[in-house]
């Protein structure tokens, strides 16, 4: 999941994004399941026949309905799959690509960054190694990143990038 250079860190979110992904889907396309069970056991009490409007409006609600469920797991796949995050020697780089929005690219440099947090949420999250970055800047809100992989890998190697660039910054040894 993450990958290590001399001088540069990628990674990914976590595969967990993924299982929530899924389960999104498994909720929504149960939904629909529902909605068809209603129409089929009510069918009689509304007294569909094979050329009524209300008929055929139903049939393109659910067709609808289902192309919707389909659209939004592929749209959460595409975002999960190319969104990449580096961490190069002065920069961090967050890019996202969707479906939708086309390179994302956001550069934080690691210069201004004040302070560097990670939190986590419940104890699946604690099992199963991801949690939150928080990156905090000087003049802006803080910045989540969320489902990071190894998060104390990422946070050291983030906080050794600003030791050495305060290092280079100050000309002092002390540090």
């Amino acid at each position: 999941m993450i990958h290590e250079n001399s001088n540069i860190l990628l990674f990914k979110r976590h595969k967990i994004r993924l299982v929530y992904i899924y389960w999104k889907f498994l909720i929504l396309f149960h939904i629909f399941l529902i909605m068809i069970l209603v129409i089929i056991n009510y069918k009689d009490g509304i007294k569909l026949y094979d050329n009524s409007i209300l008929y055929w409006s139903i049939i393109f609600i659910l067709i609808l309905t289902i192309n919707t469920v389909v659209a939004i797991l592929i749209i959460d796949l595409v975002a999960y799959y190319n969104s990449i995050i580096i961490i190069s020697g002065d920069n961090i780089i967050i890019i996202q690509n969707t479906l939708f929005i086309r390179e994302d690219i956001e550069i934080i440099n690691i210069s201004q960054l004040t302070k560097v947090n990670i939190e986590r949420h419940w104890i699946l999250s604690n099992i199963l190694w991801y949690w939150n970055l928080i990156l905090e800047q000087q003049r802006t809100e803080a910045r989540p990143l969320f489902y990071i992989p190894e998060p104390y890998r990422v946070i050291n190697y983030i906080k050794s990038k600003m030791w050495n660039n305060l290092k280079t910054n100050t000309g002092n040894d002390i540090f």
